[in-house]
């Protein structure tokens, strides 16, 4: 089956009065808070049973006793 090129749209990168180009810093953002949570369920379901002191400063930790 031959490959047929879709056409361009738009001014290519670095063409035209403004240069396209990608802005990853909503992306970072994304992976800290996905990072962040992550860490953060770990240390939740790692509480010993019965240890109400131990789960009491993780929740602090978290900003859940607020």
């Amino acid at each position: 089956m031959p490959v047929t090129s879709l056409p361009s749209r738009g001014d290519q990168p670095g063409e035209g009065a403004s240069a396209k180009t990608c802005d990853a810093s909503e992306t970072v953002v994304h992976w800290m808070f996905q990072a962040g949570y992550s860490e953060a369920a770990a240390l939740v379901t790692s509480v010993a049973e019965g240890d109400p002191a131990d789960a009491g400063s993780r929740a602090t930790a978290l900003g859940g006793d607020r």
